[in-house]
């Protein structure tokens, strides 16, 4: 990439690459694969939005590829926003079911010892 901003329909080839890249990390996130939150990355992709959002495009194509890209993001930006309010607060379902396999592993431990 020569620099952001020169090339439209390059950075938005790039932006759909990272919004994509963006959703797999967050998913290794919630899987627990990866330690942290992938927050680099999505602020890359909140940087290339904004700078969309205020760039006047001209050409109809791009401007709607743009307009799904964006709206993509902010969906999956919602959903993981709400997630880690769940794992956060204790009520994360995916949590919640490892958590209840354990205590009925330890149960069962503890019955077959006495």
């Amino acid at each position: 990439m020569a620099e952001f901003g020169t090339d439209i329909e390059e950075d938005l080839q790039l932006l759909d690459t990272k919004v994509k890249q963006c959703k797999l990390e967050y998913e290794k996130y919630f899987l627990g694969t990866r330690k942290r939150e992938p927050l680099q990355l999505r602020g890359e992709v909140q940087r290339y939005v904004q700078y969309y959002a205020q760039a006047r495009i001209k050409n109809t194509g791009f401007r709607f590829k743009f307009n799904n890209l964006r709206s993509r993001f902010f969906t999956f930006r919602r959903h993981w926003d709400e997630t880690i309010r769940k794992i956060e607060s204790g009520t994360y379902e995916r949590h919640l079911f490892k958590a209840n396999i354990r205590d009925r592993e330890r149960n069962e431990m503890a019955e077959r010892r006495q």
